[in-house]
């Protein structure tokens, strides 16, 4: 699993840096992939088991990961008051994408675990992304900060 002391540098697979400093590691926020440079290229070394799981809306949502990078999906048709993860492991990367409905305006709270996590972009239609690591002691912190689109 990518923990944040080896990952370099995160974000989309299209702003990946040219290749050329042997030793470096990227995190694909877009594809939920992990590549290494090898001085003259990347490589793919995304652990098995990634997945992306589609959380129906609900006031008070649960977010069980499975092993693996997590990415969770989830369209806000209204307010998240309390939200709940589960099934966490040490050193995890957990992915969070959630996108407003064509009203717009819906708040999310994160869950308590979540830390230093961006606000939830209100556009109607726009979807907020935000990738975190899996602290030793169960909490989440942020790869970086949140984007919009």
């Amino acid at each position: 699993m990518t923990t944040l002391s080896t990952v370099s540098a995160i974000g989309l697979l299209s702003a990946r840096p040219a290749p050329g400093i042997g030793g470096r590691k990227y995190f694909a926020t877009d594809t939920n992939q992990e590549w290494y440079d090898t001085g003259t290229s990347w490589v793919n070394i995304s652990p098995l088991g990634s997945s992306v799981i589609t959380v129906a809306f609900s006031t008070a949502p649960v977010f069980t990961c499975s092993p693996g990078i997590c990415t969770f999906e989830m369209t806000l048709i209204g307010n998240v008051v309390s939200a709940t993860l589960s099934n966490l492991s040490p050193g995890q990367i957990i992915i969070f994408a959630i996108t407003q409905d064509r009203v717009g305006g819906h708040t999310f709270v994160w869950p308590t675990v979540v830390n230093n996590a961006t606000l939830i972009n209100p556009v109607a239609s726009s979807r907020t992304v935000q990738p975190f690591y899996v602290g030793a002691n169960g909490n989440l912190y942020p790869l970086s900060g949140g984007t919009y689109n």
